[in-house]
């Protein structure tokens, strides 16, 4: 099944790009898909622990279950001021 990711703030500079469709197989969760997208990207090994991952704009943890069509973005720390 087909996923869209989304990178956010730096992480689409690390990437040189916003976003990519992923395959991944029905029994993946939030975990796995997260380390396979960090395969595809090694550039992305650089992100630390602060990112946080959404799945169709909802946080969630490592053992969430991913459907067809979802939409999972890497979120950066905000900063500014």
């Amino acid at each position: 099944m087909k996923i869209k990711v989304f990178f956010f703030g730096y992480l689409s500079d690390l990437t040189g790009t916003n976003e990519t469709v992923l395959e991944i197989a029905a029994t993946d969760r939030l975990g796995d898909v997260v380390r396979r997208v960090k395969e595809h990207f090694p550039q992305l090994a650089t992100m630390g622990n602060s990112v946080r991952f959404a799945i169709n704009a909802e946080y969630g943890s490592e053992d969430l279950s991913l459907s067809e069509g979802d939409v999972l973005s890497f979120i950066p720390p905000v900063s500014g001021g």
